[in-house]
């Protein structure tokens, strides 16, 4: 069972929390696409608990994460100069996105370990290029995105 503690102040001031789809997919709930998402709530203090709340109306459907990228981030030459790399990828679209939404893109850089992470975040949004600066020249740095 998922846990949304209340005595979590942005959980109780937003009144949600968030469930990943890791989490709706694996062992507990076995998920599976197009399956509802069906929530009922439990609420307890120190006296008790409640009964159970009925069930969520228009409750969601159960979303694929999207398919992975086929092709990697790419350096672009005309930015890159100096400690400045420039750095592109491909935008996931249509089909790959198996479903969902595209949210955001996350580009991550490893410049420690040969690409084996671990990786930092260098930016989060919908953007496929980023000019990255302050960079150590002459060290291999890898990258890898997210969507």
């Amino acid at each position: 069972m998922t846990t949304c503690d209340g005595s979590i102040t942005a959980i109780l001031t937003s009144r949600q929390c968030v469930i990943p789809l890791t989490v709706l997919r694996g062992p507990l709930f076995s998920l599976e696409y197009g399956d509802y998402i069906i929530a009922k709530v439990l609420f307890e203090n120190e006296v008790g608990e409640s009964s159970l709340s009925i069930e969520n109306i228009n409750p969601p459907m159960m979303q694929e994460v999207p398919n992975a990228p086929l092709v990697g981030p790419a350096r672009i030459d005309a930015i890159t100069i100096g400690t400045t790399m420039g750095v592109m990828f491909n935008a996931v679209t249509g089909a790959d996105l198996r479903g969902g939404a595209l949210v955001s893109y996350s580009l991550e850089i490893d410049e420690t370990n040969a690409g084996a992470g671990p990786f930092d975040v260098v930016g989060t949004s919908l953007l496929t290029q980023y000019t990255i600066p302050s960079l150590t020249s002459g060290l291999p740095y890898y990258f890898r995105y997210r969507v």
